[in-house]
């Protein structure tokens, strides 16, 4: 018990429960807002503190990258789609929502073709029956630039449900097998998670080490995919590169070394992409 009588579980449970009572957070995974609950009340801060910690990590690894109105245009852009849009159709739909995230949009003007032009620097060698998108934001509705064999089955997790439950949508409009849940990275995984040939990790490595040191290593080593793709950004949201690429390039081979996979890189505008092979 706290000296105020409260239990500790008592005061986790009042701090998410506060922290996703507002609408920018209530459809954050409730896992995600309990872990990082804990952690702030274990470092002696007070409730009230607490609330105010977890908030501004939220805002840090999560909603900086999306506005508040962006989830709801995007539902309104693909509930205005029939059940069995043309490709055109929802390949229309998917670049207007692109545009609203920060990281999707800058990848916008190359997307076409990006994964192909990836696996062929990587040395792909398939087939390539899944994919895992992990932190996945917006990305799976690249899907129609792709180029993903029709039978590749797109599985992708993020830590906001509703987000899972718009790309869930998007996969089914699209008549792609796959799926789309809730998942906080730093957790283990679920088994739908598993197996894949290939995982993505888009940058999102960053946040989670934010959160957790070690955090990345942690996620390559626990989730067995054949080959990943993680990405970093080369310059801040605000357009500062701030030695990113750099500074990023010595963790990407930090970890290629720890998990001994061949390494190859790929740089882009905005972001710098690191294939990894399957281990040596």
């Amino acid at each position: 018990m706290t000296r105020d009588g409260e239990s500790a579980p008592d005061r986790v449970a009042g701090v998410v429960e506060a922290v996703r009572s507002s609408r920018k957070y209530a459809t954050v995974a409730e896992g995600v807002v309990r872990r990082l609950a804990a952690k702030a009340l274990r470092d002696g801060t007070s409730p009230r503190g607490a609330q105010r910690a977890v908030r501004g990590k939220l805002h840090q690894v999560y909603a900086a990258y999306l506005a508040p109105g962006d989830l709801g245009r995007a539902e309104r852009l693909l509930a205005a789609l029939p059940e069995r849009p043309a490709p055109e159709e929802l390949a229309q739909a998917a670049r207007r929502i692109l545009a609203r995230h920060a990281s999707s949009a800058e990848r916008l003007a190359f997307q076409e073709g990006l994964l192909a032009r990836l696996l062929s620097a990587g040395g792909f060698a398939g087939p390539l029956r899944s994919v895992v998108d992990l932190g996945c934001g917006f990305h799976p509705l690249t899907l129609p630039w792709m180029g993903l064999p029709p039978e590749t089955e797109y599985r992708a997790f993020d830590i906001d449900t509703r987000l899972a439950a718009l790309v869930a949508r998007f996969l089914r409009l699209s008549g792609r097998g796959g799926l789309a849940a809730a998942w906080d990275l730093l957790s283990p995984p679920p088994e739908e998670a598993l197996g894949a040939d290939l995982a993505l990790l888009w940058k999102t490595l960053p946040l989670l080490e934010q959160q957790e040191r070690g955090a990345g290593l942690k996620l390559l080593r626990g989730l067995p995919a054949r080959w990943w793709i993680v990405s970093f950004p080369a310059r801040s949201l605000g357009g500062r590169e701030k030695g990113m690429r750099e500074h990023y390039d010595r963790l990407a081979r930090d970890l290629a070394r720890l998990l001994r996979r061949p390494l190859r890189r790929l740089d882009l505008p905005n972001e710098t992409f690191y294939i990894l092979a399957p281990a040596e």
